[in-house]
C-alpha cells in the first residue's frame, strides 16, 4: 500500500466579500476546527493519548490550551511550566511563612 501524502494550503487571507478565507490562489479554503472538549472526561491517560494522537488523514485541528493548562484533579501528570510560581490564595506573603495555611 503506498503512503499517502497531503498537502496544507493554508488560507492566505479574507475574500473581497469578507464572507471566507482563500488560499494562496485566491480559491475559498474552508477551515474545520475541533476543541479537545472531552479531554477532561477520559479516565486515564492512554486513552488521553489515543484521543489526542494525530489523524489518520488529515492535519492536526488546534486545542482549547484552557484545557491542557488545569486538568481535573486527579489527572495530572508532568510538569507545568506557566502554573510553576503561583501560590494559593491567601499565602502569607512574608517568606519565612510561605506556604503555611491560615
Amino acid at each position: 500500500m503506498a503512503a499517502q501524502s497531503t498537502s496544507a494550503s493554508w488560507p492566505r487571507g479574507v475574500d473581497p466579500t469578507g464572507r471566507h478565507l482563500v488560499d494562496a490562489d485566491g480559491k475559498p479554503f474552508f477551515w474545520l476546527g475541533d476543541t479537545a472538549s472531552l479531554l477532561s472526561q477520559i479516565p486515564n491517560r492512554e486513552d488521553a493519548e489515543h484521543y489526542l494522537a494525530p489523524p489518520d488523514v488529515g492535519t492536526l485541528a488546534s486545542l482549547d490550551p484552557a484545557l491542557i493548562l488545569a486538568p481535573p484533579r486527579g489527572m495530572e501528570a508532568g510538569y507545568i511550566p506557566i502554573a510553576n510560581r503561583q501560590e494559593l490564595a491567601g499565602a502569607a506573603s512574608r517568606p519565612h511563612d510561605q506556604g503555611k495555611a491560615r
